[in-house]
């Protein structure tokens, strides 16, 4: 007997991407109340390139509950789905609820800055990218610049006389 996650593989790999997101809504349907079949239907919907189907899965799967290693990966996805939608606002909205959750979990950070990029708050989302990159690197040559690019991150526009 196949997992809800094999079937949706062999759906994925064995149709083109239109008839495998309908025979995927279609079992999505028959498990209304299925947050992990919600939440890997949107997924896969997500990955075929069909952000707008993908949303409410989201959506749904993270109302009707998850486990936290679901969870942070749906308000990921589901923000990055919005954003790709052009609905940026809501977007924000879906990063900063994950980021209350999750306060570490560095993806909901970075797409968080890619939408403040989108929002034409350009400053904020160069300053969130460079504190990550910070955090984050281990590289030698950009830690030897560490103290100027966390004082830059926080005076971006600062020019000296």
């Amino acid at each position: 007997m196949l997992t809800f996650l094999q079937k949706l593989e062999m759906i994925e790999s064995e149709n083109p991407p239109e008839k495998a997101v309908q025979l995927i809504l279609d079992l999505v349907n028959e498990h209304p109340q299925d947050s992990d079949i919600q939440f890997q239907a949107a997924i896969c919907c997500d990955r075929l390139g069909f952000e707008s189907k993908a949303v409410p899965l989201y959506e749904k799967a993270i109302q009707l509950g998850l486990p936290e290693h679901q969870l942070k990966i749906a308000y990921t996805n589901l923000g990055s789905s919005l954003r790709v939608l052009g609905r940026y606002r809501e977007a924000l909205k879906c990063f900063e609820t994950g980021l209350q959750h999750f306060p570490d979990f560095r993806p909901l950070t970075i797409f968080k800055a890619m939408t403040l990029y989108n929002l034409q708050e350009s400053s904020q989302a160069v300053q969130m990218l460079l504190q990550q990159l910070i955090e984050t690197t281990s590289r030698k040559d950009i830690l030897y610049y560490e103290k100027a690019l966390r004082y830059y991150s926080d005076h971006l526009d600062a020019v000296k006389s």
